[in-house]
């Protein structure tokens, strides 16, 4: 009987059949700032299993929230790489990458692809928010409209560390930014 077990990674099963360990945060009100360089950074301890979030505007219904998983991402600077990992190594440690088939188009690559996701804000804490079933480490929030708003993060985590997951787009995960 071994007295060693594996850490948890990412392609272990249980990690997301079972609940998450619960994670919380809010804004102080109306943290998010209209203004595209106020960019907010949420860094799990872990990696999620899920995450919902909920943007709170008391005086503004029309205010919205930008979700993404890179900086470059949710400001909209995002690009297409020309590659992806496959998930294999090769004899020598190094991953194997398998080039995008049809490569992207110039239009593509060019760095402005919004990478990110918009929710709108509510005027009530009672209002449902929008959970997403990804695995991630960071999240990145800002305003999408010209309306200040405040933000609650709940997130379910896995025991899998944060550095088993690089998301960005300079790794070769699509869409990311």
């Amino acid at each position: 009987m071994s007295n060693t077990w594996p850490k948890p990674g990412l392609a272990m099963v249980g990690e997301y059949q079972r609940s998450g360990l619960p994670y919380v945060t809010s804004s102080n009100g109306a943290e998010l700032q209209a203004s595209a360089a106020n960019v907010i950074e949420i860094q799990f301890p872990r990696v999620t299993r899920w995450f919902e979030v909920r943007g709170l505007d008391a005086a503004n219904s029309a205010s919205e929230i930008r979700i993404g998983f890179t900086r470059n991402g949710v400001l909209g600077k995002g690009a297409v790489t020309g590659s992806i990992p496959t998930g294999e190594f090769n004899t020598n440690g190094t991953q194997k990458w398998r080039k995008l088939n049809p490569l992207p188009t110039t239009q593509d690559q060019v760095a402005d692809s919004n990478n990110y996701y918009v929710i709108p804000s509510t005027t009530t804490s009672a209002a449902p928010g929008m959970r997403f079933e990804l695995m991630c480490t960071n999240l990145f929030l800002c305003t999408h409209t010209a309306h200040a708003s405040g933000f609650t993060v709940v997130a379910g985590l896995t025991d899998i560390d944060r550095s088993a997951l690089a998301l960005t787009g300079s790794n070769g995960y699509q869409g990311v930014g």
